[in-house]
């Protein structure tokens, strides 16, 4: 986790905050910061192939976006 958050620019290495089942995929949550502002990422494996979904927003919006976007888009996933 440590080499793909620096990739991608996080202040300090994510902190793992839980896991989601959805769909025969678990997925893995951490959250940190990007220049300022609060990032989640969720890494989700089936057995066939790995997922990720990123959500880069102000602090401000954070929990709404959480809510309105991140979680559906995860129960949403699929691979063809």
């Amino acid at each position: 986790m440590a080499l793909f958050a620096s990739s991608l620019g996080f202040d300090d290495d994510p902190v793992g905050t839980g896991t989601v089942d959805a769909d025969g995929r678990t997925w893995h949550l951490f959250e940190g910061t990007i220049d300022g502002f609060m990032a989640d990422i969720a890494l989700g494996a089936d057995g066939r192939d790995t997922g990720v979904v990123l959500l880069v927003t102000s602090p401000e919006e954070r929990d709404e976006l959480f809510a309105t976007v991140f979680r559906p888009i995860l129960e949403a996933f699929r691979t063809s």
